[in-house]
C-alpha cells in the first residue's frame, strides 16, 4: 500500500489552527501546559505547532482532549476560521466579538438583552 505524504502547506495550516484553538482556551494554555495535559513531549507539540511535523492519529485525540475540542475541530485549517474566533469570544464574555463570529458564519446573532 502507497504510503500518503503530508502536504508542507497542510502542516503549516495545522501549526496555525493548533496555536489558534490553544489561545482561544480559557484559561489560556501555554505550549509546555498543552504538551503535559495531553501526554506528549514538548518537543513535539513545538514541531507541530511550528510545522515541522504532521500529527499521528493519537496525537490528534490526545491534542483534542487536551484543549476540550473534537478532532475534527483540529483538522478544520483554512484561511480565517470563524469558529475558532466564535470560541474565543464566547470563552472571554465578548458579546461583540460573539455577534461577529455568528455573522461570519452566516447565523443570526445574539438577541440583546434587556
Amino acid at each position: 500500500m502507497a504510503r500518503v505524504g503530508v502536504t508542507a502547506e497542510f502542516r503549516r495550516q495545522f501549526a496555525r489552527r493548533l496555536r489558534v484553538l490553544r489561545d482561544a482556551h480559557r484559561p489560556a494554555l501555554t505550549a509546555t501546559a498543552l504538551a503535559v495535559r495531553a501526554g506528549l513531549s514538548m518537543p513535539y507539540v513545538s514541531q507541530l505547532e511550528s510545522g515541522r511535523r504532521a500529527p499521528s492519529l493519537a496525537a490528534l485525540f490526545a491534542l483534542a482532549g487536551a484543549l476540550g475540542v473534537e478532532v475534527w475541530e483540529l483538522l478544520q485549517v483554512g484561511t480565517d476560521d470563524p469558529f475558532a474566533a466564535l470560541l474565543k469570544a464566547v470563552r472571554a464574555r465578548d458579546w461583540a466579538g460573539v455577534d461577529a463570529a455568528l455573522l461570519a458564519l452566516g447565523m443570526p446573532h445574539r438577541s440583546p438583552s434587556r
